[in-house]
């Protein structure tokens, strides 16, 4: 069990360094992609009339998060 303790806890490492090192330039080379239809395809089926709880995982930035919540709904993004 210590192994596999060992093994994650580098596995988790590596992900957040990788991440500290990415952040900035996966923000500029996204920021500015239109990912309208992609809203428009989530929120479709979902009822209209009321604020939703929505669950991001992979939220990365945050972008979708922030969008969401400025139509009212109750996001929550997780990424590791």
């Amino acid at each position: 069990m210590e192994q596999k303790e060992e093994d994650l806890a580098q596995i988790e490492s590596l992900t957040l360094s990788h991440y500290q090192h990415n952040a900035e330039s996966f923000w500029l080379g996204t920021k500015d992609h239109d990912v309208t239809q992609n809203y428009a395809a989530f929120l479709a089926p979902l009822p209209k009339d009321k604020a939703l709880d929505i669950l991001d995982l992979g939220c990365g930035p945050g972008r979708d998060v922030h969008y969401f919540k400025s139509l009212g709904h109750r996001p929550v993004g997780l990424d590791v």
